[in-house]
């Protein structure tokens, strides 16, 4: 089941990417007004993204999550959402790192993905 559920959300990410592009194709022959920022505003990542960029973390990733994904139904959004969260705030600290530092891994609440 599980090897299943993941190629249907696999084969549902593909035909999201296959309409996407195909969209892109179109707008290309389209008018020049199509182009506009209006356009661009009515996509539904635009509203996904605006929104995620306003969420600031508080030092609890469970509370992040919940904030980030309880807005959509969709999975596809709820990455989404996450994703461009992830992209806006995490950088990779390479002098931290590279000074033999350790990095503190948070605390796991009780519950089926602690270890």
């Amino acid at each position: 089941m599980g090897h299943h559920s993941r190629m249907v959300g696999q084969h549902k990410t593909e035909r999201w990417v296959n309409m996407e592009q195909n969209l892109h194709f179109i707008c290309l022959l389209l008018p020049g007004s199509i182009h506009s920022q209006d356009f661009i505003k009515k996509s539904p990542f635009f509203i996904v993204d605006s929104f995620s960029r306003t969420i600031r973390y508080k030092h609890d990733l469970n509370r992040l999550t919940k904030e980030l994904t309880d807005p959509y139904a969709e999975q596809l959004l709820k990455a989404r959402a996450i994703f461009i969260w992830i992209t806006d705030n995490i950088e990779y600290d390479y002098k931290f790192i590279n000074n033999g530092r350790k990095v503190k891994i948070p605390d796991c609440e009780a519950g089926p993905f602690c270890e």
